[in-house]
């Protein structure tokens, strides 16, 4: 795979986590609450959940969706790869004795 494949498929992971975190977050304020109380750690604000919620939100979509699109290109790799067919006449040459 080429360098600049590769910089485009991280990019677009990234990128596709935006969106998921940010949603995830807010979908999470229960969660945020109870820790804000139960621990007394800063995490909603006036405006909605604490940066740092954000961001732990944000690390961890991205590191689930990296694994996950990894594992289907492993998978497709190998499919592809498995499904050839080897015909005898194309055998490796043999060693010279």
């Amino acid at each position: 795979m080429t360098r600049t494949r590769s910089a485009i498929i991280i990019l677009c992971v990234l990128l596709l986590s935006v969106p998921v975190s940010v949603a995830t977050t807010l979908l999470l304020l229960p969660l945020w609450s109870w820790i804000e109380a139960h621990w007394g750690l800063e995490s909603l604000g006036h405006s909605g959940p604490a940066d740092w919620c954000y961001f732990a939100i944000y690390a961890t979509t991205a590191v689930s969706i990296a694994i996950v699109s990894n594992e289907i290109r492993a998978r497709l790799f190998l499919a592809t790869r498995d499904d050839r067919v080897v015909f005898p006449e194309h055998k490796a040459p043999a060693l010279a004795e």
